[in-house]
């Protein structure tokens, strides 16, 4: 790579009066969304495969012209040209920017768009802790505003949506008259700018991140309205779960993409995007989706023109971060070397999950009462509040004393903190929206912890996961049973493929109360790590995956059609 660096672009073209599709979620966990889904860049840009140097040129802070290295593999500057563009939410800028990295692979150039809250937060981690390596060609990343002003408040879900709605479009439209990209690479959740490329004459795949199954629901969107089980502003006509197809997993009416508890107006809006979006998917000459051939069968067959190119995570023990440009500990990776094969309990439920203080008790003391050893990822929002801190200093102290347990935790919150966890960054501000912060306090950095290097450790013998598809992912291409613990959306059709079509885990019952007791979480375990056959046939999956990946496989091969297909 060249030892340059390359300017970063904010663009503030006029907006048209487009909407974006957005997978929706309840009001209370908006916020969460939005702020980690912006610091998922942070570990994608830490991840490549280089170190970064500094910028030669810099720029004054909001001249739209600041300066950030690029990132790629120093090919010619005739490399087809193509734009990714991810909904800004970390379960898709994840998929999409490793699709990027691979593209740059094969040859291509990526421009890769986020909102301007998330460039500030990659700008300034660039700027505090790049160090004289090489900078690489490749992928530029670009920025555009989100709609809102500094002071608006991105937890007002209408407010956030209708930002979106009037401003990505446009600016989407003349980034690509002045980079003149032959193909908008785009998530299936920005639909909506699939037109705006069309109108410019610039061709259109399609990404959908999570589940095969997941898309194919949403294409028959107009069937399952005209069946009755959801009415024309996507409200359930019919309580519980539905099935598109036999071997595909069953949908839930109350948790679909477009469901936002205890908000009727929000829940109409979103439906309307979404069904918009859905239907722009027909302006692709290509859908990919994170998944592949033997995890979802019956839905690739149903759905012949979704095409697998997945797992996307899969190569990460070969793409190990040279530039890390954040201290990575890695005790519990010491930890973890301690102890047997397949002795420890894996806890890490993303960064949606929230639990009320009693079920928190109740999964720790169930955990503590395995007698196993076990590693937990604990978010410092984890709780919905009033846990007693004595009682969990007790319970932690405990733990590292019989050495059963390590908690991976965090430093006190200050006034902006990042704290690293399960593939993503957690931001926490104590005052107010850290989209509005122009100076980032860079705090303590502690507890590293990358999912794909725990569940590819040997140690490792069960996750306990919440399902989200890129967590359910990592433990199949891993190998490993997992204790399903599914809190929102797809992750219940998630829960359904492990445990009832793979049959590589068993999932958490609920009492009448809705609490998981201890009991059950010692059960469950037991029976998860102690089924031979369940161990099998995850190891068969994980088999099946790297299979699909290696040459000559079903991935391997659509990737490189579409890679053929980007390149004309």
């Amino acid at each position: 790579g060249r030892r340059e660096g390359r300017q970063a672009e904010t663009r503030r073209p006029g907006g048209g009066g487009y909407s974006i599709p957005f997978s929706s979620f309840s009001v209370r966990t908006l916020a969460t969304h939005l702020l980690n889904s912006c610091n998922q860049i942070l570990y994608e840009l830490v991840r490549i495969r280089g170190r970064i140097r500094p910028p030669h040129n810099s720029y004054p802070r909001g001249s739209g012209r600041e300066s950030i290295p690029s990132i790629g593999t120093g090919m010619a500057g005739a490399a087809p040209h193509v734009m990714v563009l991810p909904f800004p939410a970390q379960g898709h800028v994840t998929p999409l920017m490793e699709l990027s990295h691979r593209l740059v692979d094969h040859g291509l150039r990526v421009t890769f768009v986020c909102t301007e809250p998330i460039h500030k937060l990659v700008l300034d981690a660039l700027r505090r802790n790049a160090d004289d390596g090489e900078a690489l060609d490749g992928i530029r990343l670009v920025s555009v505003p989100d709609g809102l002003a500094d002071g608006d408040d991105r937890r007002d879900l209408c407010k956030f949506l209708d930002g979106l709605s009037r401003c990505i479009p446009g600016y989407v439209e003349q980034l690509i008259r002045e980079t003149k990209v032959r193909w908008l690479v785009g998530d299936a959740n920005m639909g909506l700018c699939f037109e705006v490329a069309k109108k410019l004459g610039v061709r259109v795949a399609c990404v959908f991140p999570a589940s095969a199954a997941g898309l194919g629901t949403l294409l028959r969107l107009p069937q399952l309205i005209e069946d009755g089980f959801f009415d024309d502003k996507g409200f359930p006509k019919r309580r519980g779960a539905f099935e598109i197809a036999p071997n595909m997993p069953p949908m839930y009416t109350s948790h679909m993409p477009w469901s936002i508890d205890g908000a009727l107006e929000g829940q109409e809006v979103s439906f309307r995007l979404v069904s918009r979006n859905t239907q722009a998917t027909s302006l692709a000459e290509i859908i990919v989706c994170n998944s592949f051939h033997d995890a979802e069968t019956a839905a690739f067959e149903l759905f012949p023109d979704i095409v697998p190119i997945g797992p996307l995570f899969a190569d990460h023990e070969f793409r190990k971060p040279v530039g890390q440009f954040l201290p990575e500990d890695t005790g519990c990776l010491k930890w973890l070397d301690a102890h047997p094969d397949g002795s420890v309990v894996y806890v890490a439920f993303g960064s949606f999950t929230v639990f009320d203080p009693r079920q928190f008790r109740e999964l720790a003391e169930g955990l503590e009462l395995t007698g196993r050893p076990f590693l937990w990822v604990v978010r410092p929002d984890f709780t919905t509040g009033g846990l007693s801190k004595a009682w969990f200093d007790e319970f932690t102290n405990r733990a590292a004393v019989n050495g059963r347990g390590m908690i991976v935790s965090w430093c006190p919150q200050q006034q902006v903190s990042y704290i690293i966890i399960n593939l993503m960054f957690n931001l926490c501000a104590s005052d107010q929206s850290a989209y509005c912060k122009r100076q980032i306090v860079m705090a303590n950095f502690l507890n590293f912890v990358f999912n794909v290097q725990v569940l590819a450790h040997r140690a490792v013998a069960c996750f306990v996961s919440h399902c989200g598809w890129n967590s359910t992912m990592e433990g199949v291409r891993n190998g490993v049973p997992i204790l399903c613990w599914p809190y929102f959306v797809d992750q219940f059709a998630n829960r359904s493929y492990i445990c009832d079509i793979w049959r590589t885990g068993l999932a958490v019952t609920p009492g009448e109360d809705g609490v998981v007791t201890k009991e059950e979480v010692i059960a469950k375990l037991g029976l998860v790590i102690g089924d031979k056959r369940i161990a099998e046939r995850a190891g068969m999956l994980r088999d099946a995956a790297r299979k699909c990946l290696s040459e000559g496989g079903s991935s391997y091969e659509n990737f490189k059609r579409f890679v053929d297909l980007l390149s004309e």
